[in-house]
């Protein structure tokens, strides 16, 4: 089948959809209700849903209908979504019917309450306490993760595609064209690129010190105490992992990699210090000269470290500690205007909504967009929900870096709802299902 039969294909199973945008920098976001993370805004009598054993879900995103773009659909156009589930280390929602509805949950409400909900004290951990942030953010005397960082979302309308596991019949091509769509109309409704050509040369694994410490050209890094205190508790839970590894080798085995094991514990219990400096700080403001200079040095001493393991931890702390860094940004606007405007160019690629990406082996380039969605057809890790149905997808969630989602292995969450409940306003009948890449 050629192009132009592709092209007439996909403007027939091409259904109106909405696109939820987490605008970046987070020195940028519009006024808005609606966001991921957080705490949601619930009105009075409302309590925080449970699963049937009594386990409170956790929260995933508030959309505010006053925020989405007029469109026709069964959507009631005023009113406040808040969308829950049980994100576990397994999240088993299999099973269908009510076992998908015990361990997620929407609700509904009028109008949104003036003040976020309290979180209940017996949230369990996030992952079961294996999330990344947990593995490389927290230190002894933490709580586990349990809420995801606050990010505010925009709406836009675009146009969607049925992956091609959800029709019978398909051309040649049909699925790349689709990733190609989909891609479009990300660009076109946020103006942003496929790829920026930016890349943090301060964010590698293999650090080495030529390549320094972040620098914008005016002010030496750290400019924010939330730089200090994440770039610190990855390499005190590196050195802490270093040191368990060899204190659990056996008599037999090979020696790990470091002789004195005091160098390690050294820089173990500088980070902690770091950390305890951070948690007297006030984040809204700049480290005072003094204390960040030497934070520069002690960093930067670490880096020329003769050990190349040291100067790789060094690189992937400064990685993982400054998109730590920026998503605390995105929960504070005076915290987010601490950050130099070229540290959140140079990372911009990690949170725009379509990607290309270029196959090492076959030197053939893809291209597509992975967002958040309402509405229609939406891409699928696994096998995708056929193209003819009685329900609608109130809500796709992927696996977003930028506020910490990771669903099954980068997979995605999908939420349900038959047409007919929704036209009836009945959300206790929702359900939703994940997806595992």
């Amino acid at each position: 089948m050629n192009d132009k039969n592709i092209s007439t294909f996909l403007e027939q199973v091409r259904l109106p959809a909405i696109m939820l945008h987490r605008p970046y920098p987070p020195t940028r976001f519009p006024e808005t209700n609606s966001y991921l993370g957080g705490l949601p805004a619930l009105p009075p009598g409302f309590g925080w849903p449970r699963a049937d054993d009594g386990t409170p879900l956790h929260f995933l995103a508030q959309i505010d209908c006053a925020d989405l773009p007029l469109m026709e659909s069964l959507m009631p156009k005023n009113g406040v979504f808040f969308f829950f589930a049980l994100i576990d280390e397994e999240m088993s929602w299999a099973g269908g019917g009510d076992s998908q509805r015990d361990k997620t949950r929407i609700l509904f409400a009028p109008v949104a309450g003036h003040e976020p909900a309290t979180q209940p004290f017996d949230l369990p951990a996030i992952q079961g306490g294996h999330s990344n942030r947990d593995r490389y953010q927290k230190v002894e005397g933490d709580k586990q993760f349990i809420a995801y960082p606050r990010w505010p979302i925009v709406a836009y309308e675009v146009g969607a595609w049925p992956d091609e596991s959800a029709l019978d019949d398909v051309p040649f091509g049909y699925q790349d064209a689709v990733n190609r769509a989909r891609c479009a109309e990300a660009v076109r409704a946020t103006g942003l690129p496929t790829e920026t050509g930016l890349r943090p040369r301060w964010g590698k694994s293999d650090y080495h010190p030529k390549n320094g410490l972040p620098f914008d050209g005016k002010s030496k890094f750290p400019q924010s105490w939330s730089m200090i205190d994440r770039v610190s508790r990855y390499l005190a839970n590196w050195a802490r992992n270093c040191i368990e590894k060899e204190a659990a080798r056996k008599p037999e085995e090979k020696a790990y990699h470091f002789n004195d094991l005091s160098q390690l514990a050294k820089i173990r219990d500088d980070s902690l210090d770091w950390v305890a400096a951070g948690s007297e700080a006030d984040w809204e403001r700049r480290p005072d000269e003094e204390r960040a200079k030497r934070f520069h040095v002690w960093l930067s001493e670490l880096g020329k470290y003769e050990d190349s393991q040291v100067q790789s931890a060094v690189g992937v702390a400064l990685k993982f500690g400054m998109s730590s860094a920026i998503k605390h940004a995105a929960s504070s606007s005076k915290a987010a205007r601490l950050i130099p405007a070229q540290f959140y160019a140079d990372s911009q690629f990690e949170h725009l909504p379509t990607y290309q990406r270029r196959d090492i082996t076959s030197g053939v380039w893809s291209i597509g967009g992975e967002y958040h969605q309402m509405l229609a057809n939406a891409g699928s890790s696994q096998e995708a929900r056929g193209f003819e149905r009685d329900d609608v997808l109130m809500l796709k969630l992927v696996s977003d870096s930028g506020v910490d989602f990771m669903f099954c292995d980068c997979g995605e969450i999908e939420f349900w709802i038959s047409k007919r409940d929704l036209a009836e306003q009945r959300f206790e009948s929702a359900w939703a299902a994940t997806c595992g890449a």
